[in-house]
């Protein structure tokens, strides 16, 4: 093109930053998310945990089992709660609820099985907590019966006369 006053060489000049800009631009969002997704930012995190229960006709010596799933977002709340065993828990729970009544806190799930109930698929979905801490309140047990898993975890039980296990199927 034949330039006549500088205007169309100074357009070109223009439009040509413009794209690199633009270019510049998409590649920067495109490099922050890639981040944002690897780090495990919660915005791409399931804040929910899948669960698999099956049940044994005699579980929990022919008593319903209580599990209790708890979303905590406070590292205090966290520690203290993880340092009771499941009769502890059930114990204090209505009154530690009562204590803490912040959702965005602490958020609790409670569920009960029958003895023979047929499986069951659940999907608890928490409130943004990294972490869930599970109960499961089996009579005649000398162990804590608790145990944290990071959200977006799916989860299998399996519900017997003296005992029960679970495996992290991810």
């Amino acid at each position: 093109m034949k330039q006549t006053d500088g205007t169309t060489e100074n357009r070109d000049t223009w439009t040509s930053s413009t794209k690199v800009v633009r270019r510049f631009g998409i590649q920067c969002c495109m490099v922050i998310f890639m981040i944002a997704l690897f780090s495990g930012c919660s915005i791409f995190r399931s804040n929910s945990i899948m669960f698999s229960i099956d049940t044994d006709d005699k579980a929990n010596f022919g008593s319903p089992v209580l599990m209790d799933v708890l979303f905590i977002n406070k590292d205090d709340l966290s520690k203290l709660v993880m340092s009771y065993s499941a009769k502890e828990w059930f114990d204090k729970r209505e009154q530690f609820l009562r204590d803490n009544p912040d959702e965005d806190d602490i958020q609790s799930q409670l569920y009960e099985w029958i003895p023979g109930q047929k499986k069951t698929e659940i999907k608890a979905k928490g409130n943004g907590a990294r972490e869930a801490i599970i109960f499961v309140n089996y009579s005649r047990s000398p162990s804590a019966n608790r145990m944290r898993v990071i959200t977006g975890s799916s989860l299998r039980f399996a519900f017997k006369e003296s005992s029960y296990s679970f495996v992290v199927a991810d």
